[in-house]
């Protein structure tokens, strides 16, 4: 989880210290600007819910000001004034506002300090500290203000300690032995706008401000005032980029080995391991531990020997990619702390062994559904699909059709046609006459690059006016030379690793590249083959993006080599995307044939501690000889003759293409050459055309599939819609019977036939959001469920198999979330950034995770858990559930289990004996993974596995990152285990799906638990009302007006 406003309201304070007097007055903001990816924020005195209580009278601290959105700020006294030397004495309390003697006149919000001096050598030292889950939390630029404002002549001193730089009034002088202070004791009065002082600290996790008397000072002086302004500072966004599982030191005969595991992470480059010692926490590591993957929601494992390390309290601090530290707790030598992520894996050959489910994403056909058409002589329309995946000439044969199910026995050739997103699309059919034995349909097929697919889906018609043909160039060949070589483009994408932080339009990319203050290359091959030395030119290009983004421009340095030769150099800045490229024909690098090498180094020479680039791909463009691979051969080039080599076969068919006419070149003359190939002569044009070459042999053969019968799924009523993968249809009717008799209208769509209606089968989300828009305007809908889990691994790039049955939309959620699966963005009808319209997704895989779903839903409404609740919170979030149970009704009986108020198995044991016993309303406030809530374990994927509330489902919310993640092909996620564990567990989770802030979340709970609640009210009804709500005042939040979804029923009511 993150924040972004961590002092945004602070007590009001007033406190004695041994005669000192704090109150709370004007409010001073100093112009500043944050760079890094941190943002502005102030410490405002006057504007407090919390502060000093009548508990803490009598005692110097630390005293905890302020708990609130994950930070803990004390302040400490350290007194050597007053009548009680040592402690002082302590009183707070607002009566005392405003009393004599009284704050200056315009001051407002200030903190005023009043001090009865009890001896000339007496002092105050006050100090601020900022702590995140209970470990120091590092702000940067942080600025005070301290003026003097006393009303009698006295020689005030004021040390800043630890400040970076100070700017002084023209009536503040340096004061001998250190300090500043009105060096001229009537210099400072109340009217002076001369006597302050603004000290900065470039970073600071404490503050301190020491105020005693000067050298010139009285002894036994009259009260004296100064005033401290509001406190300004650049905080990160993102405090915890890592959910840390667990962590341990272990020792061992050498030192001591550390071992820890994340639950997930986010713009994350490495970690540092400290120990405590006598002169306070000293690094063991000497650079960076660097991350496995510096963007991941797959659990990862480390492990460090540090061979010196004598300490017994360690802390581990990961290391974000603007180079700034979350340290996290202290934890022991010896004890294990967390809980190891041990995630449970998706069986994927389990899922797809359902007897009807459709290769990829989609559906599978039904022999009732298949448009038989050995009967359509007289008739015309589509009568079948034919799915390209790869890019290239296309042809199918009569008995390739007949053996799918599609016959077109006696069709007159010329009726024949084949469009794309309803264009028709140039074919040759062969030969003329009627189609049979010995026909087929030939042309060029394109594949689609999508995040979903790479398969396109031609529709063959029985239709003379969309029947379009090849047009053909008949002229003969050309006495002149053939073309010697063509411009080939290798390019290699290894698409290995999953990013949802990539730039641009595509999350996958090939390697992530670290090195610190020292040179590190990676190498990697590229082949080509059929080189043409000394003609022609030669180009190398990358494709890479900076993931570290320091203050410091630029931060990326680049050089590239190939084959040992340096060919390019590039400086750049930033976490942003570049190419680094070269021509290679001015460059003494050479290109050979076979493997050549491209070394890219980071030199590690930017002035910053470590350099993380990610590589995306690599291209290399040559000169190469016209020899076919395969059977086939694609160029681009212009020439009046060619001449291609290497055919395996003499029956070569080539086509010209550009982009508004594709011919077929008819006057080809092949050659059965001396090593057994055959060689294909052809008539070129002397602009460059794109030729296409292929022996019959090698043509790609479309996947054929029998047309669906089309269903009516644009008219009537749709006020609860429906959009389910065809596996799961049947399994709905229960929950469709029961929503009718509550009287809304229910309307279930297949997605397949979303996709042949919308997107002219080319299956991805934007098929689905026009469905939902068509269906709010024209259809009265009003609810969205989709049903069907999702993955993010669509192309199976992983080689896990994974199934999307409905896929989600993808958007960024912030300054590191690019790609963050956003459900609600399907109902944004208006494309403001904000869903119109409550929807929710049953994330399921199987027929039985569908039933035991639906049941529990049914169930939740006669389950008899009154109106009893469990809120859990993380360490240091007890203010924000309290905050959230708040909005209740006075008549919820509620449980807590907190980790502020007991120990972890106290928590634990609350926690999990109140949700055995079942609640109709369960919510955890804190930070949170994939797998877990809290970095301790206070619970987990086990746990939702095991629960005993059978009967008695909950409905859940979760306020914390992640952990409604509902993509992840590995493995299953809580929200899975709470959903889809039989008849326990939760009947609706709500929560995040990307990175949260924690000012967002809060602004969203606080508005969305009591709705949840009311009379009558539906989950996603609630939701949707408190994100309208929040968007009007905060319409850039989008890490919860996108991210933050419900996976269940959106017709759910908690309160009948």
């Amino acid at each position: 989880m993150r924040f972004s406003s961590i002092l945004s309201r602070f007590a009001q304070l007033m406190l004695l210290v041994g005669g000192l007097w704090l109150s709370c007055d004007t409010q001073i903001v100093f112009a500043q600007t944050c760079t890094g990816g941190t943002v502005l924020d102030t410490l405002n005195w006057d504007d407090a819910t919390l502060g000093w209580q009548s508990s803490m009278n009598g005692t110097q601290g630390p005293h905890t000001l302020y708990t609130d959105n994950g930070v803990r700020v004390t302040v400490t006294f350290a007194n050597t004034c007053g009548g009680a030397p040592a402690t002082g004495t302590y009183v707070g309390g607002t009566p005392l506002l405003g009393t004599t003697p009284t704050i200056p006149a315009g001051v407002v919000g200030d903190m005023l300090l009043r001090v009865d001096w009890g001896a000339t050598n007496c002092q105050i030292v006050t100090t601020w500290a900022f702590s995140v889950n209970g470990s120091a939390y590092t702000v940067q630029n942080v600025t005070l203000t301290v003026k003097d404002v006393d009303q009698d002549t006295f020689d005030d001193r004021i040390l800043l300690t630890g400040v970076t730089s100070l700017v002084r009034g023209a009536d503040i002088t340096s004061v001998a032995g250190g300090g500043h202070g009105d060096g001229n004791p009537n210099d400072c009065v109340e009217t002076d706008t001369d006597c302050w002082i603004t000290g900065t600290w470039s970073s600071a996790s404490s503050i301190s401000v020491t105020y005693n008397p000067g050298p010139q000072s009285p002894a036994n002086p009259t009260t004296q005032r100064i005033l401290f302004s509001n406190v300004t500072m650049c905080v990160n966004p993102a405090t915890v980029p890592v959910t840390l599982s667990s962590v341990e030191a272990t020792p061992t005969p050498q030192g001591v080995s550390f071992s820890w595991t994340t639950a997930t992470e986010a713009g994350n480059v490495g970690f540092h391991l400290y120990e405590q010692s006598p002169g306070g926490w000293r690094r063991l590591n000497t650079r960076l531990i660097p991350s496995h993957q510096a963007n991941s929601t797959v659990p990862q494992q480390y492990s460090y020997d540090v061979a010196n390390a004598t300490g017994e309290w360690f802390q581990i601090a990961d290391v974000d990619r603007y180079g700034r530290e979350n340290r996290h707790a202290p934890f022991r030598l010896g004890e294990a702390k967390g809980m190891p992520s041990n995630p449970d894996a998706i069986d994927w050959t389990k899922v797809t062994a359902a007897p009807t489910l459709q290769r990829g994403l989609g559906a599978s056909v039904s022999s009732q559904e298949v448009r038989q058409v050995a009967a359509l002589t007289a008739g015309t329309g589509p009568v079948a699909e034919l799915r390209v995946a790869q890019s290239g000439l296309v042809r199918i044969t009569h008995q390739q059709l007949l053996s799918a199910g599609v016959n077109l026995s006696g069709i007159a050739a010329s009726r024949i046609a084949l469009t794309s997103r309803q264009r028709p699309v140039p074919i040759r059919v062969a030969p003329l006459g009627a189609f049979g034995p010995g026909s087929f349909i030939e042309f060029y097929g394109e594949a689609v690059d999508s995040l979903y697919t790479h398969t396109n889906v031609y529709r063959l018609h029985i239709d003379p006016t969309l029947a379009r043909r090849i047009p053909e160039d008949t002229q003969p060949i050309p006495a002149t030379a053939p073309a010697t070589f063509y411009t080939e483009t290798r390019k290699v994408e290894n698409n290995r690793l999953y990013s949802f932080a990539a730039p641009g339009r595509d999350p996958w990319y090939d390697t992530d590249m670290l090195t610190y203050t020292t040179s590190n290359t990676w190498t990697f091959p590229i082949e080509i083959d059929r080189l043409m030395p000394g003609v022609g030119s030669s180009n190398v290009a990358v494709r890479l993006w900076g993931v570290t983004d320091w203050p410091a421009t630029p931060d990326h340095h680049v050089r590239l080599e190939l084959n040992g030769q340096p060919v390019a150099d590039k400086r750049f800045d930033g976490a942003a995307d570049t190419t680094l490229q070269a021509n290679l024909s001015g460059s003494t690098a050479s290109l050979k044939e076979g493997t050549n090498i491209l070394s890219i180094t980071l030199p590690g020479d930017t002035g910053v501690d470590y350099d993380l680039v990610s590589l995306d791909h690599y291209t290399i463009t040559y000169p190469r000889a016209f020899v076919a691979r395969d059977g086939r051969l694609s160029f681009t080039a212009a020439a009046a003759r060619f001449r291609v080599i290497n055919l395996p076969t003499a029956n070569v068919m080539v086509y010209r293409r550009t982009k508004t006419q594709f011919k077929r070149v008819t006057q080809v003359v092949t050659k059965l050459e001396t090593d057994g190939t055959y060689s294909a002569n052809f008539r070129g044009e002397r602009f460059s055309h794109e030729y296409v070459v292929s022996t019959v042999q090698a043509m790609r053969l479309p996947e054929v599939t029998p047309l669906l019968q089309a269903q009516d799924i644009t008219t009537g009523a749709a006020q609860y819609l429906i959009i389910a993968h065809p596996n799961f249809i049947k399994g709905l009717t229960p929950l469709v019977d029961a929503r009718r008799k509550q009287g809304y209208q229910v309307r279930v769509v297949d997605v397949t036939q979303i996709y042949a209606q919308f997107s002219h089968s080319v299956v991805g989300a934007d098929a689905i959001r026009a469905y939902i828009a068509f269906a709010a305007k024209n259809m009265g809908t009003e609810y969205v469920l989709l049903v069907g889990g999702d993955t993010y691994d669509y192309l199976n790039y992983l080689g896990l198999r994974s199934v999307s049955f409905i896929p989600t939309l993808y958007a960024p959620t912030d300054d590191i979330v690019r790609f963050a699966p956003v459900d609600p963005l399907y109902t944004d009808l208006d494309n403001d950034g904000v869903p119109d319209l409550p929807i929710g997704r049953l994330p399921v895989r199987t027929e039985t995770e569908l039933t035991s779903v639906i049941a529990k839903t049914l169930a939740y409404p006669s389950a008899g858990h009154g109106r009893t609740a469990l809120f859990a919170a993380d360490a240091s979030f007890a203010t924000d559930s309290d905050q959230a149970i708040a909005q209740l009704p006075p008549l919820w009986n509620v449980t807590r289990a907190y980790l502020d108020d007991s120990d972890l198995n106290q928590a634990r044991t609350m926690l999990l004996n109140t949700m055995d016993r079942g609640v109709a309303l369960a919510s955890y406030v804190g930070h949170s993974g994939l797998t877990v809530w809290s970095f301790d374990g206070l619970f987990s994927t086990g746990d939702a596995a095991t629960l005993m509330n059978a009967g008695r489902p909950m409905v859940v919310t979760q306020w914390g990152c992640w952990n409604t993640y509902y993509v992840e092909p590995h493995y299953n996620t809580l929200a899975h285990h709470l959903l889809l564990s039989g008849d326990r567990g939760a009947a609706a989770v709500l929560g995040a799906s990307t990175l949260t802030e924690i000012a967002t979340e809060k602004a969203l709970a606080n508005r969305l638990m009591g709705l949840l609640v009311q009379p009558g009210q539906t989950l996603g009804m609630a939701v949707q009302l408190a994100k309208k709500e929040l968007a009007a005042q905060q319409p850039h939040a989008r890490d919860v007006l996108l991210g933050w979804t419900l996976l269940g029923d959106p017709t759910l009511v908690i309160e009948p």
